[in-house]
């Protein structure tokens, strides 16, 4: 039996094995007959699902002979009466210190850094539901956190309760499986905030999906509060029903983008001030330019560089922090297969009709500082310079860089003519 269970370990779906068949005893009742016991939720389906004749065919590929597979539903144990359960208290669930105090705000993640900050002020007011979704480690699990410690200080009375979606999942399998669904529905309906993080581990869960439709209309009536994180917006959700999808779409949906290099040099500079090290802003630069992923990732190469120059007690330098970065990436900063600066530079003066000497050039007339800011925010993005090498071909500081940057990154939110300028002539430079 125990190379049966093992078989269907690595074949079932993990979801589908802890529900109907971890749950399940077994004994040998004669040489022939195996007796497996569990919960009538258990029973009905491993019988649905079609586990019973599963593991009949797998026994007798084992044994050279049919044996009988019995299912019986096991006695149920009554439980001492309870008082009627409510949300655990918000203590139970470590926030690790996020708050948006120590959140970096940039042009990738402003809406939903003032979305989750109106939500935790006013809930069940502005906002509800809340969707958050954007790439591993680009911070949505703080911001949710950030919530829930902002809820704690300014509404102490509320009941809240951050949690995953598969956090979700097993809680209600645990119920139905040890006859306690209601319990569990008095349990979640009593919450006053919900903070459910990971959406996309509900995908192909339908009856989880179905309990939590349930648990959001209950909520969702009565004015509470809920805030939804997943890695992709809601209508890519593959395998989650459509009446959930309307649910998600129902509110506020809020993109969180991979930081801008500004962004990252802010988080940088938070961290360094927090780690109390000496680290040159060129090497924050550096890091911000070279590691190519999202926040967690660039924390967590910060933290490598303190620890290395610390167990070597030696300064951190440039020529460590490219070890450093290699070994995170995986290979040193590689070249950029891009366009040069110098094909940007005729690219931006063919476009505007300027000159080269216009354009590398001290002029204050409009369009000419439109073009060169332009200019300046391509070879940050497109040849993956750093703000200090495009400060010297301008002959400007790498302050004045980093203002040009950040201005172009938030009109291309908000400007249909820059946006419409930068994308014709990347298309230029791609041909």
């Amino acid at each position: 039996m125990a190379k049966v269970l093992e078989e269907l370990r690595t074949s079932y779906p993990k979801a589908k094995y802890a529900a109907f068949v971890k749950v399940l005893t077994h004994e040998v009742r004669e040489p022939a007959t195996l007796l497996l016991k569990g919960s009538e939720f258990v029973v009905v389906g491993c019988r649905k699902h079609g586990i019973q004749e599963d593991i009949q065919r797998r026994l007798q590929e084992v044994l050279d002979f049919e044996p009988a597979v019995v299912l019986e539903v096991a006695p149920r144990e009554r439980p001492a009466p309870q008082p009627t359960p409510v949300a655990r208290p918000i203590e139970e669930y470590p926030s690790h210190r996020e708050t948006f105090d120590n959140y970096v705000v940039g042009p990738s993640n402003k809406l939903a850094f003032e979305a989750a900050k109106a939500v935790s002020q006013h809930p069940g007011e502005r906002f509800n539901p809340l969707f958050l979704h954007g790439a591993p480690g680009v911070g949505k699990t703080h911001l949710l956190r950030a919530t829930l410690n902002e809820v704690k200080r300014l509404h102490p009375q509320k009941n809240v309760r951050y949690m995953s979606a598969q956090d979700f999942s097993e809680e209600f399998i645990e119920a139905l499986q040890a006859g306690r669904i209601s319990a569990f529905r008095r349990r979640m309906r009593s919450i006053d905030v919900l903070l459910l993080d990971d959406v996309q581990e509900l995908q192909g869960r339908g009856k989880t999906q179905e309990e939590l439709f349930y648990t959001f209309n209950a909520l969702s009536n009565d004015g509470k509060q809920l805030v939804f994180a997943g890695d992709r917006p809601p209508r890519e959700l593959n395998g989650v029903g459509e009446r959930m999808l309307s649910r998600f779409e129902g509110g506020l949906v809020a993109d969180i983008l991979l930081p801008e290099i500004e962004t990252k040099i802010k988080i940088l500079e938070m961290r360094r001030e927090a780690e109390g090290v000496e680290c040159p802003w060129e090497i924050l630069e550096f890091l911000a330019t070279h590691v190519p992923y999202g926040t967690r990732t660039l924390i967590g190469t910060f933290a490598k560089l303190v620890a290395v120059a610390s167990l070597r007690a030696e300064p951190i330098s440039l020529e460590l922090a490219h070890q450093v970065v290699e070994s995170v990436v995986g290979s040193a900063p590689p070249a950029s297969s891009g366009p040069t600066h110098s094909q940007v530079l005729d690219a931006v003066c063919s476009y505007f009709d300027v000159t080269r000497k216009d354009l590398l050039g001290k002029s204050r007339v409009q369009h000419l500082v439109n073009a060169r800011h332009i200019c300046m925010f391509l070879m940050s993005h497109t040849c993956k310079m750093s703000l200090t090498a495009i400060g010297g071909i301008f002959n400007r500081d790498h302050t004045s860089v980093r203002h040009a940057v950040l201005k172009i990154e938030k009109q291309m939110r908000s400007n249909l003519d820059v946006h419409r300028d930068v994308d014709a002539i990347r298309r230029n430079l791609e041909r």
